[in-house]
């Protein structure tokens, strides 16, 4: 299954779990531990407009907002040849999913392995194309406001954002 992220949303005292092998994301009701319902492939409980339920492939690290996940698409070692970040958006009355925003650097960057997307503060979005050793922060339109590229061999993990670096206990 390659479980590879999991986030705890205490408003909805849910886990969300992502599997990048079986290319899905579950929703976990803590307290009982019910399934709530599966995003990605063949078991999932949503849907594309067009009816397709290949909405990520290979995909790591993702946030929660609510109904929204902004999650980091790795893409298939084999066809990619650029990873992206996908913001998704879900609505559990008619089980569909909507890509609402997508961001694809350019040059492109393929992270065949790990990967991470998350929002800061500013509604900005950090996305960590981990073995390509690039970091780029973005903004709503796409606009590269920060870039970090380390040399061939030049790989991170998972990147936590911090707004300064001053003050820290």
């Amino acid at each position: 299954s390659h479980a590879n992220a999991l986030r705890y949303v205490e408003s909805e005292d849910a886990y969300y779990m992502g599997f990048r092998s079986w290319e899905a994301i579950i929703k976990v009701d803590r307290a009982t531990g019910a399934l709530k319902w599966v995003l990605g492939e063949e078991n999932s409980d949503f849907e594309l407009p067009n009816g397709s339920t290949d909405i990520f492939s290979a995909q790591h690290g993702f946030e929660v907002f609510g109904n929204t996940l902004v999650v980091f698409n790795n893409g298939e070692p084999i066809t990619a040849d650029s990873s992206t970040v996908l913001e998704l958006e879900l609505d559990t009355s008619t089980w569909t999913v909507e890509q609402s925003w997508i961001y694809q650097p350019n040059p492109s960057a393929f992270s065949f392995s790990l990967g991470n997307a998350m929002r800061t503060a500013s509604g900005n979005t950090l996305a960590v194309f981990s073995t390509a050793g690039q970091m780029d922060e973005v903004n709503e339109d796409g606009d590269v406001l920060w870039r970090m590229s380390a040399s061939l061999g030049g790989a991170t993990g998972y990147a936590q954002y911090t707004e300064t670096l001053h003050d820290l206990d």
